[in-house]
């Protein structure tokens, strides 16, 4: 009859979201990853969402290449004027069907903040090539995770796991709040 301690179980229906993986390219350059590359960052990205928060997160179609016939520039600056819609315009519908359309690219900036790994503009998430970082797939994996919950509504936080704002020492690990806002509100 003694009490040794006690376990908060928290049961979340499944949420189910699509998403669609891109390789982007442009007139003068080539996507930096392969697909069997994306698929592997994406089943990474799968289980973080699933194991914690119940989100289901399924690929639809192939890997879609997305050949932008203009030069988007190097760094690519996705939040510039006319770059996110030339994008799109190259995107195939079928992509563009999905709840989440994650575009894997070479080196990435912003006009905000000039020093990022990826960048989530709503529907559309960038990722760019981890060419220097020690960690490799892990970090492309931990920063495909990011912008898609970016895309699932978070925010960044103070503390060191996924959605860490400052990209450094980042984890797979969601915050209770986090697990329970994206799984709640599904937006």
């Amino acid at each position: 009859g003694d009490v040794f301690g006690t376990l908060l179980v928290s049961v979340k229906e499944k949420i189910n979201k699509t998403v669609a993986l891109c390789l982007l390219s442009d007139r003068k350059r080539n996507c930096p990853f392969t697909a069997a590359e994306v698929r592997a960052l994406l089943t990474k990205t799968v289980a973080v969402f699933r194991q914690q928060a119940n989100i289901e997160l399924s690929w639809i179609g192939p890997v879609f290449p997305v050949n932008v016939p203009e030069d988007l520039g190097d760094p690519l600056t996705p939040d510039k004027p006319g770059i996110q819609r030339a994008i799109l315009l190259a995107t195939p519908t079928t992509a563009r069907l999905a709840d989440l359309c994650v575009f894997y690219t070479w080196n990435i900036t912003s006009i905000s903040r000039p020093d990022i790994r990826g960048l989530n503009m709503g529907f559309d998430c960038y990722v760019e090539k981890q060419v220097s970082s020690p960690k490799g797939v892990d970090e492309e994996a931990i920063t495909t995770a990011h912008e898609i919950g970016h895309g699932l509504g978070l925010q960044h936080t103070g503390a060191k796991q996924l959605m860490a704002g400052d990209g450094n020492m980042r984890s797979s690990k969601l915050q209770q709040f986090e697990i329970d806002m994206i799984n709640t509100t599904d937006e």
